[in-house]
């Protein structure tokens, strides 16, 4: 049977940009996860609050992370779901920074300037673009994700780690990676908020369509073949 539907766990306004992928029905019933798996092509994590600490060995001594560990927990328990039933997985803002925790990630609890438009060098494209970015927390990868979409240029000069101390700023400040051990990509900037004619937006439709109509393994080589980048913390 083929996998034609998308599952957004969320807000309405996050189904938006997959409305613009051809041929997969939309939809916020997540009966449908457990009813007919084989049928689902797609779980979308959503944005919202941080992720709990615990769930990457980390602290929060300054309380700077908003979290919601009952959703932390209902996410866990889909996430699992979806590994089960070889269904596969993305995520926007929050829903990123979920799915790089379960994919064996940490977190930077906090960083600035990160709350509006701004530029992101989109690798395979080897162009920059405008993203909708509104976050404070930013991804710290596992080894061997692969990052594709990063900031143009610093943008932070605060960097609070895993356990509340104060990081060494990465390499890059990540928006998008693949985590092949997951086999998952996602984004931390908003393409819902973003027009469909801006080119990020166009880009990142482009990326959501080659990983659902290609298999993961060759998702994977098509992005580290035009990416040229190493499977290393960024």
């Amino acid at each position: 049977m083929s996998r034609r539907v998308i599952v957004v766990l969320g807000p309405t306004w996050y189904e938006s940009p997959f409305h613009d992928l051809e041929g997969y029905k939309v939809i916020r019933k997540l009966e449908m996860l457990d009813k007919n798996p084989v049928e689902v092509a797609l779980a979308v994590f959503s944005g919202g609050e941080d992720v709990e600490p615990c769930l990457y060995g980390g602290q929060d001594p300054r309380n700077v992370c908003y979290t919601n560990i009952r959703r932390d927990y209902f996410e866990q328990r889909v996430f699992n779901h979806c590994r089960k039933h070889a269904i596969k997985m993305t995520g926007i803002c929050r829903g990123f920074q979920f799915l790089n925790v379960m994919s064996g990630g940490k977190m930077y609890q906090h960083l600035n300037y990160h709350g509006e438009y701004h530029p992101a060098y989109f690798s395979w494209k080897k162009e920059d673009y405008a993203v909708s970015s509104t976050h404070h927390q930013m991804v710290y990868l596992p080894e061997d994700a692969i990052p594709i979409i990063w900031s143009s240029m610093r943008r932070s000069n605060i960097y609070i780690g895993p356990t509340g101390e104060f990081a060494t700023p990465p390499e890059k400040e990540i928006e998008a990676a693949i985590f092949p051990s997951t086999k998952i990509v996602g984004v931390q900037f908003h393409p819902e908020m973003m027009l469909p004619t801006a080119p990020g937006y166009v880009a990142y439709i482009e990326l959501m369509t080659d990983y659902l109509s290609l298999s993961f393994e060759n998702f994977l080589a098509k992005y580290l073949e035009v990416n040229h980048v190493k499977r290393a913390q960024a």
